[in-house]
């Protein structure tokens, strides 16, 4: 920024030989050094700093500021000093200009009950911010020369659905990699998103690592098998456990360091208490009665985690 260069037209106004502008009286901003234009003014070879990366397009290197908008001062530039940011993408366009072109997104060819042609590439995209991704991302744009009748069958499977009906535990789910979508709860707007995953990149997944995933079959059917057999007796220790749990919290000037520790790491101890479970589950030590499950070992409970004397149960 620097000063104006004025000098004084006809009519008695101040004109600025570099920015162009015109005041009835002598301005006190400083000058940009370069033509300012306003709303509506700015030709079609310029192009506002702000809409660059909509436009899949970024400044090229040593690129100089050609023109500002407004009082604002908001930088214009020359297409011919820009260059493009991803060169595989169709053009990219604004929304303004896609409701011009009259493009349509597949969410708006699903309701005409229509589908991109077979090997068609979009027409163009557009950069939208996703709320669940907290990210921009490109949206497909098609013309109506490039579609066809037929909805778009759509094939995702919820995260839920991955652990109740492929019995998928949170490391297999981590292993198959982040979801295609992310949807709003239907349930409750405050609760997290939906998590939905192509079924064909599932059912590729589950085909490479088939071997893997029979043994993992098997052994959850065992784990599942030695809960039903013990369940009663579980959920009453469950239950006492509560209980005891309950009482500490109501005496707390008594607890001992342990508990003091479980109270202040829940969540962590959760998956540790989780673990041991198991371990007491798989255990020879472990005996189920009408009070609940018991070890022989160490039938007061544990003051340790994990158990230092788990021995797994003999197959019978």
């Amino acid at each position: 920024m620097s000063k104006h260069s004025l000098t004084k037209t006809e009519d008695k106004r101040y004109h600025c030989t570099v920015c162009n502008v015109i005041w009835k009286s002598r301005p006190s901003t400083n000058c940009p050094g370069v033509h300012r234009y306003e709303y509506g003014q700015v030709p079609n070879n310029l192009i506002l700093e702000s809409e660059l990366a909509a436009l899949n397009l970024k400044l090229k290197e040593g690129a100089s500021l050609a023109a500002v908008l407004s009082v604002s001062c908001h930088n214009l530039y020359r297409l011919e000093d820009t260059e493009l940011i991803d060169p595989s993408l169709p053009e990219a366009i604004t929304w303004d200009e896609r409701r011009r072109r009259n493009l349509k997104t597949i969410g708006e060819l699903k309701k005409l009950n229509k589908k991109p042609q077979d090997g068609i590439k979009p027409t163009a995209v557009a950069r939208i911010w996703d709320d669940m991704k907290d990210k921009y991302i490109w949206i497909d744009l098609y013309s109506d020369a490039d579609t066809e009748e037929g909805a778009i069958q759509d094939k995702f499977i919820t995260k839920s659905s991955l652990k109740q009906n492929y019995l998928l535990s949170e490391s297999w789910i981590k292993r198959i990699g982040e979801p295609d979508r992310y949807v709003t709860n239907p349930h409750s707007r405050k609760a997290a998103p939906m998590q939905w995953f192509s079924s064909q990149r599932v059912e590729n997944f589950l085909a490479i690592n088939a071997e893997e995933y029979a043994r993992w079959l098997i052994t959850r059917a065992r784990k599942v098998e030695i809960y039903e057999q013990n369940s009663e007796a579980i959920q009453a220790g469950a239950e006492q456990w509560r209980a005891m749990q309950y009482t500490r919290r109501n005496n707390r000037g008594n607890e001992s360091n342990l508990v003091a520790f479980l109270r202040d790491h829940e969540e962590v101890d959760k998956k540790i208490i989780e673990k041991q479970v198991y371990s007491c589950l798989c255990c020879a030590s472990g005996c189920a009665f009408n009070s609940g499950f018991l070890c022989a070992v160490h039938p007061s409970g544990l003051s340790n985690l994990p158990c230092p004397d788990f021995s797994r149960r003999r197959k019978t």
